[in-house]
Parts: C-alpha cells; sequence; structure tokens
C-alpha cells in the first residue's frame, strides 16, 4: 500500500512541476491571433470611460502576432455620415498592416509600423502588456500623436485570442 501512495505522491510532484506560463516565455504566450473586443479610454483627471465609439470597430480590429517578431495590423475606425452619426468601418490606412514587435524588458512590447502617408517609422512603445489568461490579453498604450494639450492619459485596448498554430505571412 505504501508503494501505491509514494507512487500517486511522485506522480503529482512530476505533473505540478511547472505551469504551461512557466513553460513558455511571455513572447511565445502573447503570440497569435488576437480580434479587438474592446478599448477603455483613462483621462488625466483620473476618471475612465468605455469606448466612445460603439464598440464595432473594435471588434473588427486584427492583430496577428508572429513568433518571428513580425505582425499584422488591422485597425478599423469609424466613419461619420453627414447627420454625424456612425456609418460604417473602414481601415485605417494612415498605418501600415505589416510590421515588426519585441519584447523588451519587464514584459513590455514595441510595435514598429510603418506611416503609410509620409512612408515615416511609427515605434510605439506599450507600456503595459498583460495576458489576463489564455484567451484575453489587454494592451496600455498612448496615441501616436503625442499632443500635450489632449485630456486622454492613456488607452487600454481589450483582444481576445483566436486559436491556432500561425506562420509568418510571405514578405
Amino acid at each position: 500500500m505504501k508503494t501505491i501512495y509514494l507512487y500517486i505522491a511522485g506522480m503529482m510532484i512530476i505533473f505540478s512541476g511547472c505551469t504551461i506560463e512557466e513553460e513558455y516565455t511571455f513572447k511565445e504566450q502573447i503570440a497569435g491571433k488576437w480580434v479587438g473586443t474592446k478599448r477603455l479610454f483613462f483621462f488625466k483627471d483620473g476618471s475612465s470611460a468605455d469606448s466612445i465609439s460603439t464598440g464595432i470597430c473594435e471588434s473588427q480590429t486584427e492583430l496577428i502576432l508572429f513568433e518571428d517578431g513580425s505582425l499584422y495590423f488591422e485597425d478599423y475606425i469609424e466613419t461619420q455620415n453627414n447627420s454625424g452619426g456612425t456609418d460604417f468601418c473602414e481601415i485605417d490606412t494612415k498605418t501600415s498592416d505589416n510590421g515588426e514587435w519585441k519584447v523588451i524588458p519587464g514584459n513590455k512590447v514595441i510595435f514598429k509600423l510603418a506611416n503609410t502617408i509620409d512612408n515615416t517609422e511609427l515605434n510605439m512603445e506599450l507600456f503595459e502588456v498583460n495576458l489576463i489568461d489564455r484567451g484575453n490579453l489587454e494592451i496600455r498604450y498612448k496615441e501616436f500623436e503625442n499632443d500635450e494639450d489632449e485630456n486622454i492619459y492613456y488607452y487600454v485596448y481589450k483582444y481576445f485570442r483566436i486559436y491556432g498554430d500561425y506562420e509568418s505571412p510571405e514578405k
């Protein structure tokens, strides 16, 4: 009987030795295909608000982080009709859809994209990237433009993982 208890105890130690989070690097954990679910605004006065938009366009935003450091990004924005209402979502063409990403100390991430209007490089250092659980990611960042007079302090975008294996797009 002692042998059975020792065997069970040994198996429990073996299987509880490490978690999925310990087996994979942060980069491996966040690599994958993500679809936007929500955008939150945090203001300089400490208040916050859900996305000012309807949320329809955020749910179409797509972000694929490939393990080789390349990325694919489709950012959808709302367009307004003449009466001031939301007309439809369209891809934000100010930013290229292909770029690079890398993890820096503190589990922060840098996205490198190109501005399609003047072909300048856009480096977006994300303040914070939180993997809430295997299927949910939050990215806290500031908009590309840095307007000192704006009331918005930072944004938090929430993403949902679409499971599957993804390889880098052919260049």
